[in-house]
């Protein structure tokens, strides 16, 4: 063992009315191998928490489990994608957080799902330093103890019309689905052109055009159609990468 101080528990409980199992991880590391760093990979891979090497200088213990989703309501256009995990650092240090997690998926994600964290006050949240890409999910454990998800929000729009505006002149547009800061990949359905934007704006207003799914800078509009189309009648907007 490169680490030390190992406790291991699975199964720690069944319940009947919900068939859930709960597994526990405890470990204890030590200074060489965080010197070295080490990647733990959890619930057959589908989790993975990585210490590069020196995040830590001094021992530091993690804890990680499931937890019963029973425990944690959900929106009704939310739809949750993974198992719900809670991470726990113990740790003398208070600045050396920022340990990259992934979700591994055995599909490919698509631009509605996100990584949430759960706030007792608030309730699920975006993580907004997080990237969902192809079959993974990544985010950096920020806190010294986290519950998260992947979850898909239903209510994202992800095809429809787009229009087009004179803003700032850039590959950019305006969502109003995603935060500023987004990329997003933007494809004509019909040509199969496809280009990628980032959001710097919000719009348009789905009250008054609740067919339009984007509004694109004319400078990016015109990489799909000429400006006197006025409108691209059926394109496709997915996320590919979270506002950092």
């Amino acid at each position: 063992m490169i680490f030390v101080g190992v406790f291991f528990a699975m199964p720690m409980f069944a319940r009947a009315e919900s068939d859930f199992q709960s597994q526990f991880f405890s470990y204890n590391l030590d200074e060489n191998t965080l010197a070295k760093g080490y990647t733990f990979s959890f619930f057959e891979n589908n989790l993975q928490v990585i210490f590069k090497p020196k995040n830590f200088t001094k021992p530091v213990g993690l804890q990680v489990n499931n937890e019963d989703p029973t425990n944690f309501s959900l929106a009704p256009n939310y739809e949750k994608l993974s198992d719900i995990y809670r991470l726990k650092i113990m740790a003398d240090e208070e600045s050396s957080f920022g340990l990259p997690v992934i979700f591994n998926f055995q599909e490919k994600l698509d631009g509605n799902c996100q990584i949430y964290n759960f706030d007792d006050e608030l309730g699920w949240q975006k993580i907004a330093k997080s990237e969902v890409k192809n079959k993974k999910a990544k985010f950096e454990l920020s806190d010294k103890e986290m519950i998260v998800a992947v979850l898909r929000d239903n209510n994202i729009m992800t095809i429809g019309a787009a229009s087009w505006y004179k803003y700032k002149n850039c590959q950019c547009a305006a969502s109003p689905d995603y935060p500023k800061g987004s990329k997003l990949k933007v494809k004509d359905l019909d040509t199969g052109k496809e280009i990628i934007v980032k959001v710097n704006d919000y719009g348009p207003d789905r009250k008054i055009f609740p067919d339009r799914v984007i509004d694109l800078d004319a400078t990016a509009f015109k990489k799909l159609a000429k400006l006197s189309r006025g409108i691209i009648k059926r394109v496709e907007v997915l996320l590919i990468e979270n506002q950092k």
